[in-house]
């Protein structure tokens, strides 16, 4: 059996989408291959991830302090790049690959491509969002500058094929990086896919990981200055785990919010609803839950960033809006009908069902095994 070793820059789970999609690859992967992870927890991660499948599973734990001593040790290198950087982690690396005949190591999220520099084996470095454009919406030009570097040199790492979730993020990394990059589908779960849309109800919903920065504050702006005057008796949920409690009371004095929490299959509660709303004002990348969201067949009210690498033809349900006079147009405007909404949803999820980077692992592995 093909042996692969995956290193993720986070606990495989269900609570976010990028976490969510390097579950669902793991799983496909590991009933086809021999499997060893290493990823990182963060405080405050919940139990551990455990996939009977995989041959191997080892975890290092991240703190401030190991961060801070990460990026004091590679001055040099932009800061996100360098985050979860330790000589321990890059030892136990060199010792697997020493130690076992890997036909493949699968490096997940750009925090992770440090580890691939000195490794001479075939690579996948999976992009989940173009770092440096990220850092020119937040960050001084000197600092754009060193991100530009490094990620340039990562990125044309020898013997690597680098992936993206977008046909924007991959013209992005050949126009700045003059490297090529594969666009591969980003993994919808099968419940949106298989989500009724039976009636659509009196509310909003806003979906995410809330221990995000970029998710959060733009549910709070979203909340403090749109909702209170338009929600009319309508009441906006909000779904997905990992906001802290003193988030959770600052919304929760606002009228017609309910804080749901995590939700094991949120996703008849999406199909139902007027609209997502998803207000996102920072960060970069493809919002898995705004794909979601069309899976569902929902419309989707948010700002330019939220539809960031989204394909234009569903741009019927992508409602853009940037401003609070905006967002409270796009809300009081006429939404797609139920059979609009079924319509859509059954044309985008018949365009989602390939799943590149699958398919050129098993080409890869196909050549090396004849």
């Amino acid at each position: 059996m093909n042996k692969i070793l995956f290193v993720t820059a986070y606990m495989p789970s269900d609570i976010g989408a990028a976490v969510k999609y390097t579950k669902s690859i793991l799983d496909k992967l590991s009933k086809k291959y021999c499997i060893d992870l290493i990823y990182f927890t963060n405080k405050g991660d919940e139990n551990e991830y455990n996939n009977c499948e995989l041959n191997s599973v080892k975890s290092f734990d991240v703190s401030n302090w190991s961060r801070l001593a990460a990026i004091l040790s590679k001055p040099l290198v932009y800061p996100l790049f360098s985050v979860r950087y330790s000589l321990k982690v890059k030892e136990y690396i060199k010792k697997m690959i020493d130690s076992n005949s890997y036909d493949l190591v699968f490096f997940d999220h750009s925090q992770t491509f440090i580890y691939g520099k000195d490794i001479d084996k075939k690579k996948i470095l999976m992009s989940h969002d173009v770092i440096l454009q990220r850092t020119q919406r937040s960050s001084l030009k000197v600092l754009s500058k060193l991100c530009r570097k490094t990620e340039s040199e990562y990125l044309s790492d020898s013997n690597s094929t680098v992936f993206t979730f977008s046909e924007k993020d991959a013209d992005l990394i050949r126009d700045i990086y003059n490297i090529k990059a594969i666009c591969t589908n980003a993994n919808i779960d099968e419940n949106a896919i298989k989500s009724r849309i039976d009636e659509v109800k009196n509310y909003y919903v806003s979906f995410g990981y809330w221990k995000r920065p970029d998710n959060y504050e733009g549910l709070l702006w979203f909340v403090k200055n749109i909702f209170p005057k338009i929600n009319n008796g309508k009441t906006l949920k909000v779904i997905g785990g990992g906001m802290s409690d003193k988030h959770k009371r600052i919304l929760s004095e606002y009228k017609g919010v309910e804080l749901l929490g995590f939700v094991d299959n949120p996703y008849n509660i999406i199909a139902n609803s007027e609209a997502m709303i998803s207000p996102i004002f920072s960060g970069a990348g493809v919002k898995f839950k705004n794909l979601e969201a069309l899976a569902c067949g929902t419309p989707i009210i948010g700002t330019e960033i939220a539809f960031e690498g989204i394909s234009r033809r569903y741009s019927s349900f992508m409602l853009e809006a940037n401003s609070i006079d905006e967002f409270i147009h796009q809300i009081s405007s006429k939404l797609p009908d139920i059979d609009q909404r079924r319509n859509m949803k059954d044309d985008f999820t018949n365009s989602i069902s390939r799943h590149e980077i699958i398919e050129y692992i098993d080409n890869y592995m196909n050549k090396l095994n004849k």
